[in-house]
């Protein structure tokens, strides 16, 4: 349906957008992730036509419409500061996009009616929006956008101004209402737990290039390089030399059978480590955290390597412990694809 192919956006010297390409297919949600800078929202301006790229095309259904202007293309784009009309009640601010398109009536009202109960806002129809919460402001957005049927949604930010539970509840929401409507949605965050939860596949960007494409179960398993596993909060990595379907670590040794012979770049990823009264590698707990019902431990095995491995149960700083590790947990990674400064 959408085909971006090899986008570049140059501001001056510095390229913002560096030779993207990404498919969205019918009905697919794929939200594009990364930090502050990584292209994100410029890719959604190029996609929207509200920025021409400086190269490369972008295709609707095999149709090139680079050129063609945002008002024409007939997409949905909501933004993080919702632009609500103050002046407008909650009907109004809803219907906007189809007083655009000429709609009104009662097609008009009833479509109306029709997202506001989506959205979760039946009976608020008369309200002004200046009563409404955060949440309730980005569900009148939301509707405005979804109001004239677009084929592709696009929303950049739209919850990254609300609280944390309040985001964690909306995204739960936003999930159904895409599973509800028969649209294509990019959707643009640099939180991982949003675009984990709501996308079919997760796009991720760094420095205007797309570095990781891939479900989001996929992209936790296979990490496909050091960047895109640090940016979700994995940073174990180990140097082995393997030989014979065996890998040495220096502190342990791992019968992996497919990882090629030589020097590898390996990333324990948090379930490859944990806490075993049988285990045979020795440690010291040097760190410990809770989140999420679970502790997350720092050992130091003897070598002077720090892991980080899940407890389910508190351990002291200086408690001896042995670890078990998963083979299957493991990933190998290129080598020097990150740097802390950019995750």
């Amino acid at each position: 349906m959408l085909d971006c192919r090899r986008l570049t956006v140059r501001f001056g010297a510095k390229a913002v957008l560096d030779d993207a390409s990404i498919a969205v297919e019918p009905g697919e949600v794929v939200a594009v992730l990364g930090p502050s800078g990584s292209g994100k929202s410029t890719l959604l301006r190029v996609i929207a036509g509200l920025q021409k790229p400086n190269s490369g095309a972008v295709l609707w259904r095999g149709d090139d419409i680079t050129s063609t202007p945002a008002h024409e293309r007939g997409f949905g784009l909501m933004f993080q500061d919702y632009a609500l009309f103050p002046h407008r009640s909650v009907a109004a601010n809803v219907a906007f996009g189809l007083e655009m398109r000429r709609v009104g009536g009662a097609v008009a009202r009833s479509r109306v009616d029709e997202l506001l109960d989506l959205v979760g806002l039946t009976g608020m129809a008369g309200r002004s929006v200046t009563e409404l919460s955060g949440g309730e402001q980005q569900r009148v957005a939301l509707a405005r956008t979804l109001a004239p049927s677009p084929e592709l949604v696009m929303l950049d930010e739209p919850i990254g101004a609300l609280d944390r539970a309040l985001r964690d509840d909306l995204t739960v929401e936003l999930a159904a209402i895409f599973r509800d409507i028969e649209a294509a949605v990019v959707y643009v965050t640099h939180d991982q737990g949003e675009a984990f939860g709501l996308a079919d596949r997760v796009v991720v960007m760094r420095h205007g290039a797309i570095v990781g494409d891939a479900p989001p179960d996929e992209l936790w398993r296979r990490p496909p390089n050091e960047f895109v596993a640090r940016f979700l909060g994995m940073d174990t990595f180990v140097t082995a030399v393997v030989s014979g379907g065996v890998a040495d670590l220096g502190w342990t040794s791992i019968p992996m059978a497919d990882v090629p012979p030589g020097r590898n770049r390996l990333l324990l990823r948090p379930e490859a480590m944990t806490v075993d009264d049988a285990g045979k590698i020795e440690g010291v707990v040097v760190g410990s955290t809770f989140a999420a019902g679970r502790y997350s431990l720092s050992v130091e095995v003897d070598s002077g390597v720090r892991l980080a491995v899940g407890s389910p149960r508190p351990l002291s700083v200086g408690s001896l412990v042995t670890l078990s590790i998963d083979p299957s947990a493991i990933v190998i990674v290129p080598d020097g694809q990150s740097t802390s400064s950019d995750v």
